[in-house]
């Protein structure tokens, strides 16, 4: 997959905010709950697709699970309103 770029605006990923569309249709494709590796400005972690709202509505956002949580809230607070690279990393073994 390409990279692309995402906008630092809020302590999840919002898929509005992720460039090229290619990518934000791959994040939208996962299921509820599904959990992807990313590599945002080259720090590579685990994301959550978000769970769906209390009316059953998709939410169109990633939430960062594990160790990358606490790095990303540290972007958000010191580096609000950024574009950094990102993209899914694979594994290597498959």
């Amino acid at each position: 997959m390409a990279e692309g770029l995402v906008e630092i605006s809020d302590v999840a990923i919002w898929f509005k905010h992720v460039e090229p569309p290619e990518l934000q249709l791959r994040l939208k494709s996962l299921r509820t709950d599904e959990i992807i590796t990313l590599e945002i400005d080259g720090v590579r972690g685990e994301w959550q697709r978000m769970s769906d709202g209390k009316d059953g509505r998709k939410s169109d956002a990633m939430n960062p699970a594990g160790a990358i949580r606490e790095i990303w809230f540290d972007m958000y607070h010191t580096r609000k309103g950024e574009f950094v690279k990102i993209k899914e990393v694979f594994d290597q073994k498959g």
